[in-house]
């Protein structure tokens, strides 16, 4: 299993025992539910790559050839307009020097 995976059902597990009320004794069946629940996950999601879009609309696609789109404008890339060049930044000038601090001598 990978590291993702695994951190997904150890938050999943300890989740699902909190909303139990934090049983003792019943690790096991949570980290079991929380596994059975990624694997749900990970099928539905496998099984949406596969469907096909024509099952999810519950009709034929029609076939690419079948004629352009009512418009082409639409889809036709706008020409990217150049930045104009920045100016060049001004030069900074020096940090005033910090004051010394002095060290006070006790009067004898």
């Amino acid at each position: 299993m990978s590291n993702e995976r695994l951190d997904w059902i150890n938050r999943r597990a300890y989740q699902i025992w909190e909303e139990n009320g934090r049983p003792d004794g019943r690790d096991q069946d949570h980290w079991n539910q929380a596994l059975r629940e990624r694997e749900e996950l990970e099928g539905a999601a496998e099984q949406a790559l596969t469907v096909e879009p024509a099952d999810i609309a519950g009709e034929e696609m029609p076939p690419a050839s079948a004629g352009p789109i009512a418009d082409d404008t639409a889809l036709a890339e706008k020409p990217v307009k150049p930045r104009a060049p920045r100016k060049p930044a001004a030069p900074k000038e020096p940090a005033a020097p910090k004051p010394r601090s002095r060290a006070v001598k006790p009067k004898v």
